[in-house]
């Protein structure tokens, strides 16, 4: 039940991230690739040629019940970043907090959650590229579903994304895009 691969379309390329894990459930290593889609119908995907972009690997360390401590190696396994992540007594992620070995950069997440343990904020910091703050935030329906997302950088509204649902199967039937930036609307209908 755990995402073994992650795959978007960049134009005519897709970036692909393969997941691999540990015993405790947690990633092992994560590999990204620039991979071809050989498909006469582009709707459909058929792997072609496969590129490795990076090879990375993780180490944990059970610091308390509530506190772990993870190291990210490069494809050479040599530490570049480590971190301290924070969870609850359900065991889930508050927060996470990373310095990278060789430098003065560093990024921060912080999770929130409701009452029915779903994910309703994300804050994040990060000075790798100039100081950026990002928050997203979640709603959901009575049933738990998700229903928007709400995307902000430094305090300007970025995206909004709302999910219409079939009423008969409660599956995303639509998706509308709001990118507050450029004043446009996407539709997506599934």
């Amino acid at each position: 039940g755990r995402i073994a691969c992650k795959r978007s379309q960049n134009g005519d390329y897709f970036d692909a991230y393969y997941y691999e894990y540990n015993d405790k459930g947690q990633i092992a290593k994560e590999t990204h690739m620039r991979e071809t889609n050989v498909s006469e119908n582009k709707r459909e995907f058929k792997l072609g040629v496969q590129t490795i972009l990076s090879v990375e690997s993780f180490k944990y360390a059970a610091l308390t019940p509530t506190q772990t401590k993870k190291q990210c190696l490069n494809d050479e396994d040599r530490e570049y970043k480590k971190g301290i992540l924070n969870y609850d007594s359900k065991r889930n992620l508050l927060s996470e907090n990373y310095e990278y070995t060789v430098s003065w950069m560093r990024e921060e997440n912080n999770y929130k959650y409701d009452a029915k343990n779903n994910l309703i904020e994300k804050n994040s910091f990060s000075n790798t590229a100039g100081d950026i703050r990002s928050e997203t935030y979640y709603e959901y329906n009575s049933a738990g579903i998700l229903i928007t997302e709400k995307k902000m950088k430094n305090d300007d509204m970025q995206v909004e994304v709302n999910y219409l649902l079939d009423d008969s199967t409660s599956l995303v039937k639509s998706e509308v895009n709001r990118n507050h930036q450029t004043s446009s609307i996407e539709i997506v209908k599934y």
